[in-house]
């Protein structure tokens, strides 16, 4: 399946989701909810904690965020209609499992990934991973690490140099207000579980069910619309338009394949930042795409800490020249550090 839209599309898509709704849930009918004091954060209704995370992470003074991550996808597949049956049968006969750790800072410029892929039930994995420092880059691949070519720093200094100031969370509830779009439609549910202790913190737990459908036909309007251009700026090139193929197909993934989705979050009581989420949905592919892969169970968790301490982010060990990367792989980069990438933004 070829790229549903640019990567930077997605990032404001998944921007304007997340702000919207937080902004949405806090909304009366009559305008803006009042903010319950501290004190009285015992009778908080779900949509005025999400209020008050929305408020918490506009005001937050974060050095870094650090997240653990776990993403597990059981298949309903047969092999017998996959184009290497045999071998698919072997990688699919047990859960794939993606599991690691992410650290990003915009002050200083960096970032520390890895990823660990499980297949055949363990028998089969693979360590990848991704750091950045200013502008130097290293990304690992089975283990072992690779020194990002000078066209990197070339590009992350470009994208720093041209990147526009990203729109305001108030700017894009008034452009869903002007477009007729109401973000609370977007939860079919939306409950407290309680409170809870997490690693030691009180937490609130919410559950959401969100309308995947709904969700989906909404976004496709903002994207269509020439406010949403017109607020994004240069944060969405020219060059990197939304046609009605890409909008259609966001639609079907979105609104058609996945189902049965849930959301949880365990949000902290003292500082309303989100401290785990949890994610699943069942994937049905459509039957002219399936290739014999009937349904895909997805199961997604992660434990994120916002930290006072600046990311320092220390340079591995003796990486190879990227050139040999490129050899393994089989490829010449395919562009990979001319600018394309980066989309004008480095988080």
């Amino acid at each position: 399946m070829r790229a549903l839209v640019p990567l930077k599309i997605v990032l404001l898509i998944t921007t304007l989701t997340v702000a919207a709704l937080f902004a949405g849930c806090g909304a009366s009918d009559g305008g803006g909810a009042a903010v319950p004091t501290p004190s009285a954060s015992a009778a908080l209704t779900p949509e005025q904690i999400l209020t008050r995370v929305m408020e918490a992470d506009a005001d937050a003074e974060v050095a870094h965020v650090s997240a653990s991550y776990k993403l597990t996808m059981t298949f309903d597949a047969d092999p017998s209609a996959m184009p290497d049956g045999d071998e698919a049968e072997m990688f699919l006969s047990a859960p794939v499992e993606v599991s690691g750790t992410a650290a990003v800072s915009e002050q200083p410029v960096g970032a520390d990934i890895t990823m660990d892929v499980a297949l055949a039930g363990g028998s089969i994995s693979m360590k990848m991973g991704f750091r950045m420092k200013d502008t130097e880059g290293w990304v690992c691949f089975m283990g072992q690490w690779y020194e990002l070519p000078p066209e990197f720093a070339e590009a992350v200094k470009a994208s720093t140099r041209s990147a526009a100031p990203e729109p305001e969370w108030k700017e894009f509830e008034l452009l869903l207000a002007k477009l007729g779009v109401n973000p609370r439609s977007w939860a079919k549910q939306l409950s407290l579980v309680g409170e809870e202790k997490l690693d030691g913190a009180q937490v609130y737990h919410l559950r959401m069910v969100p309308d995947m459908a709904r969700l989906a036909a909404d976004i496709a309007v903002v994207l269509k619309s020439d406010d949403f251009r017109k607020l994004v700026g240069e944060q969405l090139p020219a060059e990197e338009s939304i046609d009605d193929a890409d909008l259609k197909e966001m639609k079907a993934m979105l609104g058609e394949a996945l189902k049965d989705p849930l959301i949880e979050l365990w949000i902290r009581s003292d500082t309303f930042m989100i401290a785990k989420m949890t994610a699943h949905g069942l994937l049905v592919p459509p039957a002219e795409e399936a290739e014999g892969i009937k349904s895909i169970d997805t199961q997604f968790t992660a434990t994120v800490r916002a930290l006072e301490k600046p990311l320092r982010v220390q340079p591995p060990a003796s990486p190879r020249p990227f050139s040999e990367l490129e050899k393994l792989m089989g490829e010449d980069g395919g562009g990979l550090f001319d600018g394309s990438s980066l989309d004008g933004s480095v988080q």
